[in-house]
């Protein structure tokens, strides 16, 4: 899939013999990271056996930076790429979700013809790329043509705040303006996908993109009322889910009940594990890894790309001999992988870059949300800013994501993201300059 996000931009970019290179602000961050990366790598305690994938790591997460600056620079020089990169862009993963769809339908309704199996996949890929997806109550999960559940929704992820301001999670205005550029059936579909995923860490990306497009246009007053709103609701929410999982034999609430593995790994008491454990128990044995590489190295962590090699060291070894190397590579996530390999000075330099881009963004669309404009310079301005919350909305889930639960340094699905967001200030400007309507400086 993330050769489907790399090649949506190359189509967009395909016959530019140039892009103009800029000083872009948000990227400093990004090098900042870079450089603490190579240090650590310098300096690792594991350098005899991390340093070729560690410099593989920097090569990586610094072509996915100019992949970023690419789609920024493209969108700079003629606005209305942008409008193509995100038709092909939503209509890829709403196809992709169409088949996830029909999966569902074929292993559920059907009987199960196994013309949704793609396992021979693994053949030709030489290793793991797709496994059958589980059953839950009784339904068997869907991946598509992803590795499971989680990766599916992940992918969708990068078109998942198109699909839902297009179905007027961000409001009406934009729900119609959103329309120029996004087919209802590509929208329906995206968020079916989600649906019939039966993920937890689908539903959570689903709702946490969903929040931000309801938040990204609100003004201060509103702001206020939306915090308190989603406080009050989460909260019941998880009340209640917490006392259905004690009075319900669903294997669903059953699966939810194993996150509280994270807090006690061996709450079994030995070494049988069951399967929907794995999931939360991979997520904390890494965390025990991770806290015990920032005990030892809090400012620059055990080296870039050598959090496997602290993990052959460092697991318990309880679950080390019943479950060996559990998403060692990833850390399980990518907050304590960041914390693990470059620890402190690392992972801040990350994520100024990343909540920076967000800040800009939403900066951006109150600004010019705040400006007086005619009805009709209204209407023209809002395909824009429909794109800027959909887009913003979009990073702001996958980032979420990656953070608790996924640690790809360099995912072009992720990276393609961060060159959108990065370019959302310009986007704004430029359709407000097109209209003739001048952005004033407060929100």
């Amino acid at each position: 899939m993330s050769v489907v996000s790399a090649t949506t931009v190359l189509f967009v970019l395909s016959g530019r013999s140039t892009i103009a290179v800029r000083r872009e602000a948000w990227l400093k961050p990004f090098m900042y990271f870079l450089a603490v990366g190579a240090i650590s790598i310098a300096f690792s305690p594991y350098i005899a056996e991390s340093a070729q994938k560690g410099l593989i790591q920097i090569t990586g997460m610094f072509a996915a930076c100019v992949f970023a600056f690419a789609v920024t620079s493209a969108i700079y020089d003629q606005p209305s790429f942008l409008l193509t990169i995100v038709r092909t862009v939503v209509l890829t993963y709403a196809l992709l979700a169409l088949v996830g769809l029909a999966q569902f339908l074929d292993n559920n309704v059907f009987g199960g013809s196994g013309l949704f199996d793609f396992s021979y996949m693994n053949t030709f890929a030489g290793g793991d790329v797709w496994n059958y997806p589980g059953e839950i109550g009784g339904l068997t999960r869907v991946n598509s043509i992803s590795t499971e559940p989680a990766h599916f929704t992940r992918f969708l992820g990068v078109a998942c705040g198109f699909a839902l301001v297009r179905l007027g999670i961000a409001g009406a205005q934009f729900r119609s303006a959103a329309a120029r550029f996004v087919p209802l059936w590509c929208a329906t579909a995206i968020v079916l996908g989600y649906l019939i995923s039966l993920s937890i860490l689908g539903y959570v990306h689903l709702v946490a993109v969903g929040l931000a497009c309801i938040y990204l246009p609100l003004t201060k007053r509103k702001k206020v009322h939306f915090i308190a709103g989603t406080v009050i609701a989460l909260t019941i929410g998880l009340g209640a889910l917490n006392i259905a999982k004690h009075f319900s034999d669903s294997e669903f609430l059953s699966k939810v009940a194993t996150i509280e593995s994270i807090l006690d790994p061996f709450s079994t008491g030995d070494n049988v594990f069951l399967t929907e454990q794995v999931s939360a128990l991979a997520v904390r044995i890494n965390v025990e890894v991770t806290k015990t590489n920032l005990a030892d190295r809090p400012l620059i962590g055990v080296g870039l790309g050598a959090h496997a090699q602290s993990y052959q060291a460092k697991a318990p070894e309880l679950l080390f001999s019943v479950l060996d190397g559990l998403n060692a590579d990833d850390a399980a996530s990518l907050l304590l992988r960041l914390l693990s390999e470059t620890g402190i000075a690392g992972t801040l330099a990350f994520l100024i870059g990343a909540i920076g881009l967000l800040t800009r963004a939403r900066t951006s669309i109150l600004l010019t949300l705040s400006t007086p404009m005619s009805d009709s310079q209204s209407r023209s301005i809002n395909v824009w800013t429909s794109i800027s919350i959909a887009v913003t909305a979009s990073w702001a889930g996958m980032l979420l994501i990656s953070l608790i639960r996924t640690g790809f340094y360099y995912d072009a699905g992720f990276w393609l993201l961060v060159g959108l967001t990065a370019a959302v200030p310009k986007i704004q400007s430029l359709a407000a300059e097109h209209h003739g309507v001048k952005i004033t400086q407060k929100a």
